[in-house]
């Protein structure tokens, strides 16, 4: 993952504070490597960025390859355009976000309005 630049770091300073999170309470556990390798490709490969049209939703899912045990799991990850227009997603935002929602136990929803955006 590319480390962020100032400008995008103080996005993120500013932003945070103002997210609706919440960490889910149950499931399967996040294997945090396998998770950012897949969120890491979706995003950088731009199956998850670029411009969404209003109200659209795009998910994306991979199964973890980790271990026997772990290659049941399925990993889905969806981000959503809360605005009523069209709103953009780079590579580096879409990133950011998500590693947000592996950093929970379980997985993870998160809803940024002033931005427009939700990651699950």
């Amino acid at each position: 993952m590319k480390l962020l630049n100032i400008p995008t770091f103080l996005f993120f300073a500013v932003i945070s504070p103002l997210a609706h999170a919440e960490c889910f309470g149950s499931g399967s556990k996040t294997e945090t490597v396998s998770a950012k390798l897949a969120i890491q490709s979706f995003c950088a490969q731009g199956q998850m960025g670029g411009l969404y049209a209003p109200n659209q939703y795009i998910t994306r899912c991979k199964n973890s390859a980790l271990n026997s045990i772990s290659s049941k799991i399925r990993w889905d990850f969806r981000i959503y355009n809360l605005r009523n227009s069209d709103n953009f997603m780079n590579s580096d935002g879409c990133q950011e976000f998500f590693l947000r929602e592996i950093a929970c136990e379980y997985g993870g929803d998160r809803s940024y309005p002033e931005l427009g955006w939700r990651f699950v």
